[in-house]
């Protein structure tokens, strides 16, 4: 069941990464890049997070390849809310994870899709259009990367690549101590977007860690 899931998802993926692939290398000025603050805590201009007419125009190609699918089920769009949010099975969608990035001209973005039964992830990809990366799995089914079966790590912490995002928000949620001890401790750090974090399922990395976020930044990562 979750296969079939997978492949409708699979389908969404190819689909929204044309419609992305189409925008790079536009300006932000003509991609029209405006910002929205999601996280009261992380309220700076430069942490609010952006928007452009790609995010948009992915988000509707996928929207419209689920919804032919599966019109009974829910939503969670990173740009237009919640949408059946009684339903059972649920699909979260970002349609570009690092817009900023991809606003510069910058391959370190992605695509993140999720599908959840009461409110449990069963079916997570992260697609990263560029760099030619597609990590899935499924619940009891593992994660596989470019089709290859893989599995996190098992390095010691002081053998560990770390991933992280930026060092201000652990600051503004006191940790700021805490953060630098664990930097010491580790081979190599690393800031990060959803790349990086998909990247422990697959052992490339071996630890990450997330302040603040969306439930749709996050989603793919929690299975």
């Amino acid at each position: 069941m979750h296969e079939y899931f997978l492949d409708i998802w699979l389908h969404a993926v190819e689909a929204a990464k044309k419609v992305t692939l189409g925008y790079r290398g536009k300006s932000a000025e003509e991609l029209g890049m405006t910002t929205k603050l999601d996280d009261a805590r992380f309220a700076d201009d430069h942490q609010k997070s952006p928007v452009t007419i790609a995010d948009q125009a992915a988000e509707q190609q996928i929207k419209s390849i689920i919804k032919a699918a599966f019109p009974e089920h829910g939503f969670i769009w990173e740009e237009e809310g919640e949408e059946r949010s009684e339903a059972d099975y649920k699909w979260i969608i970002d349609p570009i994870d690092g817009t900023r990035n991809f606003a510069r001209g910058l391959p370190y973005w992605a695509i993140l899709l999720a599908l959840s039964y009461k409110d449990e992830i069963i079916v997570a990809i992260v697609c990263m259009p560029v760099l030619g990366e597609l990590i899935w799995a499924t619940k009891g089914g593992g994660t596989r990367a470019n089709g290859k079966q893989v599995h996190v790590s098992t390095h010691t912490l002081s053998q560990s690549y770390l991933a992280h995002n930026r060092h201000t928000y652990f600051s503004q949620i006191g940790k700021e101590q805490q953060f630098a001890e664990l930097c010491k401790q580790v081979r190599y750090t690393k800031s990060c977007i959803s790349r990086e974090m998909a990247y422990v399922a697959t052992g490339w990395f071996d630890v990450a860690i997330n302040v603040g976020g969306n439930y749709y930044d996050n989603a793919p990562i929690r299975l």
